[in-house]
């Protein structure tokens, strides 16, 4: 089956097995749910994320799509960009299918294609979709004060940080001319500089995950390199870790988003402690610099500090992320 689009010939292909395409499966998402969803994301201003297959090469491309409302079977999808569109060559692409999330959860739905052309494109939605369940920890929209450099080999790029797990980043680029893209490799690694006005929150280096391009910029989500950090010289003899009853804890506004967050200690010592996390909602990340914290060890009892996260690794038996921080000033 084939139509017509401003002159060139678009063909719709079926969807190939999603389980073969992207793992393990979740649960089935509804029709209904996924009307409710696209029509919550329509009113926020947000964006699915339709992709495509290169007829050739097999390679796939995500391209940001905005939902009009929708009331039944049918949904209609506008380009957020079509100079994008137009800069992708829309007739060496086949529809594949469309996915969105809530930050946790990604929703993929193999709708039938109806029409697709520079504009955008119809769907007929399925019975069902199908919740893929593939990210491990729920992001976090950030403060747009947070500043981003991202550094390769000499390539500069500006932007901000858009959201935030204790394992990746997301930072959008502002600004970026295609040709500065076209320079930038992904597969290399970047060292990424975070900042609120003059206070550095994070200096370290990544990997990038993913690179996409939403309108005129462009988002990478990227991982540090390491899963720990070397802040000081080793020493031959170590602080002595305490475990300490009732315990202590620590209390500090986040730097990259409005949330208070209080943290049991598991251990403690005069160089630093470790807190445990839950890995699903995660918040500290190796490197990450808390400019303002508070060590409480009684109501009445509270040290004010800066501290620095220096690791995090899964404790397998109990189910949680082990942090450990640094004291840098007290």
């Amino acid at each position: 089956m084939e139509h017509e689009s401003e002159g060139k010939k678009l063909r719709i292909i079926r969807p190939d097995d999603i389980s073969e395409r992207e793992g393990h499966l979740g649960a089935l998402v509804k029709r209904q749910q996924i009307i409710n969803a696209v029509n919550r994301i329509n009113f926020h201003n947000g964006r699915v994320f339709v992709t495509l297959k290169h007829r050739r090469f097999n390679s796939c491309i995500n391209i940001a799509a905005r939902p009009l409302p929708c009331r039944d079977e049918i949904l209609e999808l506008q380009w957020s960009s079509r100079e994008e569109i137009g800069s992708q060559q829309l007739s060496t692409y086949e529809y594949q299918d469309f996915f969105y999330t809530d930050g946790l959860k990604k929703v993929l739905v193999a709708a039938e294609l109806r029409r697709i052309d520079y504009e955008g494109l119809s769907l007929r939605l399925p019975e069902a979709g199908c919740d893929l369940n593939l990210r491990r920890c729920r992001r976090f929209g950030c403060y747009e004060s947070i500043r981003a450099q991202v550094i390769q080999s000499g390539l500069v790029m500006d932007g901000w940080l858009a959201d935030f797990n204790g394992s990746a980043l997301a930072i959008k680029l502002s600004g970026i001319s295609p040709e500065i893209l076209r320079l930038f490799n992904p597969d290399n690694q970047v060292n990424v500089l975070l900042r609120e006005g003059d206070e550095v929150l994070l200096a370290e280096t990544c990997r990038v995950i993913r690179m996409v391009r939403d309108q005129d910029d462009g988002i990478l989500i990227m991982t540090p390199q390491e899963g720990r950090i070397n802040r000081f010289k080793s020493k031959d003899i170590r602080s002595v870790r305490q475990h300490l009853q009732p315990q202590p804890g620590i209390e500090f506004d986040h730097p990259f988003f409005p949330r208070r967050v209080f943290l049991r200690a598991v251990d403690i010592s005069g160089a630093g402690l470790a807190v445990e996390e839950e890995p699903g909602h995660s918040l500290l990340m190796p490197g990450l610099v808390i400019p303002k914290a508070c060590v409480t060890f009684s109501q009445n009892f509270k040290i004010d500090c800066r501290v620095q996260v220096l690791s995090s690794r899964p404790d397998k038996e109990k189910k949680t992320l082990v942090c450990g921080l640094v004291f840098l000033d007290m």
